[in-house]
């Protein structure tokens, strides 16, 4: 389902705007989470993993904050 949603939005890409709106803290705690999973992994049990959900979920909770990344 969510990967029918990616598709969705890649093939209309060109009808949205290129820029989506997240907080700077919310940046920063995705590049975090992204760094975090480059490093080594010494734990016991599965790699975690930052999922699109994820993702997702941290751009919803601040669309109402100023700040744009381009993609």
């Amino acid at each position: 389902m969510i990967l029918d949603d990616i598709m969705q939005a890649i093939a209309s890409k060109e009808e949205k705007p290129n820029v989506i709106n997240i907080s700077k803290d919310g940046y920063e705690e995705l590049l975090r989470d992204e760094r975090s999973l480059n490093q080594p992994y010494f734990g016991s049990g599965e790699r975690p993993q930052l999922s699109i959900f994820g993702v997702i979920v941290k751009v919803n909770e601040n669309q109402d904050k100023l700040y744009e990344l381009s993609y």
